[in-house]
């Protein structure tokens, strides 16, 4: 009779070498998949990439208020639900993800970046008027749940809103960075 120990010596002997190589092997390819197709964010995943590519994602963000024309909005949020939401939509932008940005946004209202010393400078005398910019009006952040001193007046809802991310990426052949879409546009309306 044999003994099957030698066998058994072997096998384990070939697991303990190429398990955690084969297992690593697997992870990286998976993730580089889902970087090329699904444009998941080369420094999530696993990571495999994260020096070797320019990455920079921008969540675009368009709203239209009232019947008026779309407008780029430079979107500040401290609400920690939106925010996830945002990374979330940054890293790995799917149809999921942005849809649930574009929700967030056309159920809060807005109000201008500057607002709170717009307001308080109206009350005290001596503090001077902050400037108003071509641009002022297009930089929007998430008003509070305490905020509700302020005015109704200055704040906004927005009617449609249509949410999409864009990265840089480094174009070889021209030598400079550029643009590009990552992932689906979204576009929902109140």
């Amino acid at each position: 009779m044999s003994n099957p120990a030698p066998t058994s010596d072997r096998l384990r002997s070939w697991l303990h070498q190429w398990v955690v190589p084969v297992l690593l092997i697997g992870i990286a390819v998976q993730q580089m998949l889902w970087v090329h197709v699904d444009g998941l964010s080369p420094w999530k995943g696993g990571g495999f990439g994260m020096f070797s590519t320019v990455d920079k994602r921008i969540l675009r963000v368009q709203v239209v208020r009232g019947e008026g024309p779309p407008y780029s909005l430079d979107l500040i949020s401290t609400n920690p639900v939106f925010e996830t939401a945002k990374s979330r939509a940054i890293t790995k932008p799917d149809e999921a993800a942005l849809t649930k940005v574009a929700e967030l946004m056309l159920a809060v209202d807005f109000v201008p970046v500057d607002l709170k010393q717009r307001l308080l400078s109206q009350q005290i005398e001596g503090i001077p008027k902050p400037r108003q910019s071509a641009g002022a009006w297009s930089r929007y952040r998430m008003r509070g749940a305490h905020e509700t001193w302020m005015g109704d007046e200055e704040a906004v809802r927005f009617q449609k809103v249509r949410v999409q991310v864009w990265r840089l990426r480094f174009d070889a052949e021209t030598g400079r960075l550029a643009s590009e879409s990552v992932g689906p546009v979204v576009e929902l309306e109140r």
